[in-house]
């Protein structure tokens, strides 16, 4: 049975409903469900029914050729959904609404581009401060200083500001306390186990025991954050893959430049407790 649009227990919000016709997560054929479960009506793509007056407006759009990772800049899909919210709240949108859409390959070039420039930099950073400052002891210090800062830089002017942004979510705060706790009890473990094996010392004995820093924390919070559920497991540990990639790489240069281990784990823990727990669902 169709639900009564117009009364005021039953009104729904006005709502566009948009996918990509190559999205095989969220199909054109699901949003045809969707419509139904709403309206008691099955839209086809393009098709609208309700009034933006009353708050019960309902439209499904399918940009053609558009997949579930290029939707957000696909240039059909952002007018449509912009002209949709000034039509909700009573605005007339204009012809030419004013927004440039850029892709996501343009932002994650720039992205990359900055990241060789801080790659470079860190190392620089290094030598820079060991011909200049006396004191070696804080050396390590302040090259993993100047590492967060320009990788800072570079994450909010490219992928934070543009495609994604990351945390911190205040209002998720369980989930900085889970992590972060993980993060100090392997530390903690990791760094005992080095000191009480002469292996550790050894080129392979560090590379495991980086990778120990930034897989099992990360892991056992995926793990703890999703619930198990199988489609957000996925999603996250997709997203979550991405960023340990990126960190494991400056990692690495930590490595070889022999910055000691303590800092650069300091180093690492604060980025990921900084990007992972905006990439995973708020669960907790």
């Amino acid at each position: 049975m169709r639900p009564d649009l117009g009364g005021a227990s039953k009104r729904l919000p006005n709502a566009t409903l948009a996918t990509g016709s190559e999205d095989s997560l969220v199909p054109p054929a699901k949003l045809t469900n969707v419509s139904l479960q709403l309206t008691g009506t099955a839209l086809e793509p393009g098709e609208r029914i309700g009034s933006f007056e009353n708050g019960t407006a309902v439209h499904v759009v399918v940009a053609d050729g558009a997949t579930h990772l290029s939707e957000a800049d696909d240039p059909r899909l952002v007018r449509v959904t912009t002209d949709w919210a000034l039509r909700s709240v009573g605005e007339s949108p204009s012809a030419d609404l004013g927004i440039t859409v850029r892709s996501i390959g343009s932002v994650l070039y720039q992205f990359l581009f900055g990241l060789a420039g801080v790659l470079a930099g860190t190392a620089l950073t290094k030598r820079v401060v060991i011909a200049r400052l006396d004191d070696n002891h804080h050396l390590d210090a302040v090259v993993v200083l100047a590492w967060l800062a320009g990788f800072s830089m570079v994450l909010h002017t490219t992928v934070s500001q543009r495609v994604y942004h990351f945390g911190p979510i205040p209002a998720q705060a369980t989930k900085y306390v889970l992590l972060g706790g993980l993060l100090l009890v392997v530390g903690l473990g990791l760094d005992r186990l080095a000191s009480l094996t002469s292996w550790a010392d050894s080129r392979t004995g560090l590379a495991l025991l980086d990778l120990g820093i930034l897989l099992v924390p990360v892991g056992a919070f995926v793990l703890l954050s999703t619930q198990f559920v199988t489609f957000q497991l996925v999603t996250t540990v997709v997203l979550s893959s991405a960023v340990l990639v990126v960190l494991g790489v400056f990692l690495a240069e930590f490595a070889v430049l022999s910055v000691r281990r303590r800092l650069r784990w300091t180093g690492i823990g604060l980025a990921v407790l900084w990007l992972v727990p905006a990439v995973v669902p708020p669960y907790l």
